[in-house]
């Protein structure tokens, strides 16, 4: 659960070469709670990563 925005958010994995602190964007079906408890993992292939603080800085 994201705080700032009280969302669930995907992030990624550690040890995955990825900053665990970026977010993963993908279908909100991932972020629905019902189908998908809290803590489950995914596999992607094609996603979208954003950087809230460089886009912040990019304002």
């Amino acid at each position: 659960m994201d705080i700032e925005t009280n969302r669930v958010r995907i992030r990624p994995s550690n040890n995955q070469g990825i900053p665990a602190d970026l977010v993963i964007e993908c279908s909100r079906e991932y972020s629905d709670t019902t189908k998908f408890p809290l803590g489950t993992k995914f596999i992607a292939e094609d996603v979208v990563v954003y950087n809230k603080q460089l886009a912040e800085l990019i304002r």
